[in-house]
């Protein structure tokens, strides 16, 4: 009898954690449209996204209630015999990613170059034209400038001084001491940290699927289309490198090493406060592990509670930032003031902001505006699809601390205010790089799409060498 309840129990656990994420988003979704004015085109393309990312949710909840799936697994014999294998044919493989990573960036300096100068007619040297990499209004001027300035309360709201969190901009200013250069100094952070990001991305995806996975990972990483936007002077791939470094500590359970490098995310970029989740919900699986081993749980709750308080130096990381921030600007967060009339941030915004980019694409195909069809609102159209897709059709194949965070990175940066940059975004979802080269096993399916992603590639930094609206 006793048995019968605890089935009847977890029975109903099981239902209300499957079906209570994707009944709150739909609920979100409907109060957006009751409360929205948009035409029947991009409303319907916004339940399709919302039915998506439902989709999305009801695997995830499947996921977490398999204990035995691989989502949870600590090692796979698979990826032990691959990286035994490859260990053998290629004696310094971290090497060998970091050196196709410098290529890859290298190659992309010159392919903007060659265009610009095919279009434009030489005007000066690769090294002097810095206003290819550091237009009007994005994230290098913004460095460059706080850098320069720091945070000028009279500079605030500007194009010239969109809101960065101080890290990024600091270390430019140190290595400006030595090129006596800011866009230099700016372009040779952006190199080496996403030479080191290749190579700690490499290292987290052997660990759980072998070299071949790995190798795969680094590709799609130096080859996705909005991969170029990371050779920009702006703190994005510094927190890519940290947010891989992180997911790295916490997978090895080394979780101070983890909040550490995560507290130094969260001040490079807002989606920091995000690291959180991983970190937490690893600490969460370690602590069950421990516990199903160990009678006593006292011991326990002395080796895991300082941990879970070195956990919230995270979010104690992006508070700090705003409170640094406000001090010098006036305001905690500036940005809200970059945008006039920028809407609230929440779950329903990212129903708004691809009902937004659905409109555009119809305006500018009716109007022929197709400058902006193709760099601004297809791209990020694109991406607001591929992410949750992604996530979806790895759920299973990912630690599911992974897909939690991807889920989160997603819904926080597609529904922040205004959306300008999707694929800039998607681009730092590691779980998304991870996705992808454990999901496309097959190698013509492989090659068939690392085809498309260079065709792509090449469109994508065709648009933004004639600055098409590409952020």
């Amino acid at each position: 009898m006793r048995s019968e309840r605890i089935d009847k129990k977890n029975s109903v656990t099981s239902i209300v954690i499957t079906i209570l994420p994707p009944i709150l988003l739909i609920g979100v979704f409907a109060y957006w449209i009751l409360t929205s004015f948009f035409p029947v085109v991009p409303s319907a393309c916004s339940g399709a996204l919302a039915v998506l990312i439902a989709c999305l949710l009801i695997r995830t909840s499947a996921v977490f209630l398999d204990q035995n799936s691989t989502a949870f697994r600590e090692d796979t014999d698979i990826g032990t015999r691959n990286k035994r294998a490859a260990s053998s044919s290629l004696k310094h493989p971290v090497l060998a990613v970091m050196l196709i990573a410098a290529l890859s960036r290298i190659l992309i300096f010159i392919a903007v170059y060659a265009v610009h100068t095919a279009v434009h007619g030489y005007q000066a040297g690769i090294l002097q034209m810095s206003s290819l990499w550091n237009p009007p209004f994005s994230q290098g001027t913004s460095a460059m400038n706080i850098s320069n300035s720091w945070y000028a309360a009279s500079e605030f709201p500007s194009a010239s001084y969109l809101p960065l969190f101080p890290l990024y901009p600091l270390l430019i200013s140190f290595v400006n001491l030595l090129t006596g250069n800011r866009f230099l100094a700016g372009l040779i952070l952006s190199l080496l940290f996403f030479v080191l990001s290749a190579a700690a991305l490499y290292l987290l995806v052997r660990k759980e699927y072998g070299n071949t996975e790995a190798f795969r990972a680094v590709r799609y990483l130096c080859i996705l289309p909005p991969t170029f936007l990371l050779n920009l002077p702006a703190a994005d791939v510094l927190f890519l490198l940290l947010s891989i470094i992180m997911l790295h500590f916490a997978r090895r359970r080394k979780f101070y090493a983890a909040s550490l490098t995560g507290a130094a995310a969260a001040c490079t970029a807002f989606a920091g406060i995000l690291l959180f989740v991983p970190v937490a919900f690893e600490l969460l699986l370690n602590f069950r592990e421990d516990r199903s081993v160990s009678v006593k749980a006292g011991p326990l709750a002395k080796e895991y509670v300082p941990r879970l308080l070195a956990a919230f130096l995270i979010p104690a990381g992006t508070l700090a930032c705003a409170a640094f921030i406000e001090r010098h600007s006036g305001t905690a967060f500036p940005w809200f003031g970059v945008f006039p009339g920028l809407p609230n941030t929440g779950l329903s915004s990212v129903f708004r902001n691809f009902a937004i980019q659905v409109q555009t694409l119809l305006q500018a195909y009716a109007s022929g505006t197709f400058h902006d069809l193709y760099g601004y609102v297809l791209p990020n159209l694109l991406c607001l699809i591929a992410v949750p897709l992604i996530l979806f059709l790895s759920a299973r194949r990912i630690r599911l601390s992974y897909t939690l965070y991807g889920i989160c990175f997603y819904l926080l940066t597609s529904g922040y205010g205004n959306l300008v940059s999707a694929p800039r975004y998607m681009i730092l979802c590691v779980p998304v790089l991870i996705g992808l080269a454990s999901c496309i096993r097959n190698k013509a399916l492989d090659f068939l799409f690392s085809a498309a992603s260079l065709v792509l590639l090449a469109g994508y930094l065709y648009a933004f060498t004639l600055q098409w609206g590409v952020f």
